[in-house]
């Protein structure tokens, strides 16, 4: 790969060679890194894309790549809404990933040295990867060369760093957050890329309706939701919404504390004229992975301002921790039924005991362990 200028441009061009050929274009940009950005995307699109002539044929890693992606495109959705093809193609098309490393490569060729080889190069700015993030890419080459007979490669098992402890907030902490939200609503920031945004009043209404809800912040989950899904519902004078949703592990039914119903309240106030069929959360992107990364942004540039982006034992934090959160207020009730907010969370009872149920008693038995 190589870029370049020409004397009477002062844009960028590119240059690929794959397969022995040589492929140009202008890229349109006179700043060099967009350049890069753009080259590596052509590169990737040349050799996933099913139009492109480049490793349609012979035993090429990227042949067999592009086969299993058509192949993929032919199952049904899975329960999350997202296809499974789009997952194994932003894994492919990684920076120093295996389309990068493998490229049209002979699968034949390909040795257990190459697989180690490429293990070794895989980490960015030399990050550790963690060892669920080291077996996806893993796996992916394993079904790639499988696919082409190759089956006589012993994958070595590697180990990456532990997985960090989940992000969570406790109920001062929670406070804080939601109420230094409201606090910097219509204050600006600039993401990484140069665009300017606001934060919202949207972005206090979800956090409010995530921690009563449990909901995963994902396209399937919270980003999925319509008003014509909502129903509001009252028990003992308690008003709360409920919704059908399809969750991580199967579709089911979400009952909410009567928080989100307060929260989903200012929502219709502010938007008196929405449609049945508009989205809850940022109903401008119908992209539902762009309005996940515009209130991912938001939330982030928050967590900045308030010096919360990290918790007492160094944990990253992010959206999901809403729902951690959410979990362990729910542990934290009297007489709880650890089953019940299992099937309500849609988790395993594995995590509610080794993670969240010992996180929520920790201030609740303070008193015990200090005998007062």
């Amino acid at each position: 790969m190589q870029i370049y200028k020409r004397s009477e441009s002062p844009r960028w061009y590119g240059c690929l060679r794959l397969d022995g050929r040589y492929y140009r274009k202008c890229l349109n940009t006179e700043n060099r890194n967009d350049a890069e950005k753009i080259l590596f995307n052509w590169k990737s699109e040349l050799l996933t894309s099913p139009n492109s002539l480049v490793g349609d044929s012979g035993n090429s890693f990227s042949a067999y790549a592009k086969r299993l992606i058509q192949k993929e495109k032919q199952l049904p959705p899975r329960p999350s809404g997202i296809e499974q093809w789009t997952d194994t193609q932003r894994l492919l098309k990684r920076t120093n990933g295996l389309l990068d490393f493998f490229g049209n490569r002979d699968v034949n060729k390909i040795t257990l040295q190459d697989v180690e080889d490429f293990f070794q190069q895989l980490p960015l700015n030399n990050k550790h990867l963690t060892t669920t993030y080291l077996n996806k890419h893993k796996n992916l080459l394993k079904k790639i060369l499988e696919s082409a007979g190759i089956s006589n490669i012993v994958f070595p098992k590697f180990r990456g760093k532990k997985s960090q402890p989940r992000g969570y907030f406790n109920l001062t902490e929670y406070r804080k957050l939601r109420d230094g939200t409201k606090n910097l609503i219509g204050s600006s920031y600039t993401t990484l890329n140069g665009t300017k945004y606001q934060i919202d009043e949207e972005l206090h209404s979800f956090i409010i309706f995530m921690t009563g809800s449990m909901l995963r912040p994902t396209v399937s989950e919270i980003y999925s939701l319509k008003f014509e899904d909502i129903e509001i519902k009252e028990l003992n004078n308690t008003t709360y919404l409920e919704f059908p949703i399809t969750r991580k592990n199967r579709p089911m039914i979400v009952q909410t504390l009567s928080t989100s119903y307060y929260a989903y309240k200012d929502i219709i106030q502010r938007r008196p004229e929405h449609q049945p069929g508009d989205y809850l959360f940022a109903p401008q992107y119908e992209n539902r992975r762009t309005a996940m990364r515009h209130i991912s942004n938001m939330f982030s540039q928050v967590l900045r301002e308030l010096k919360m982006t990290k918790g007492r034992l160094g944990e990253s934090r992010s959206l999901y921790s809403l729902r951690h959160s959410s979990l362990i207020f729910n542990l934290s009730q009297p007489n709880v039924d650890l089953l019940d907010i299992a099937r309500r969370a849609d988790t395993s009872m594995t995590m509610i005991q080794e993670f969240y149920y010992p996180i929520s008693q920790l201030d609740e038995k303070l008193g015990d362990f200090l005998r007062v």
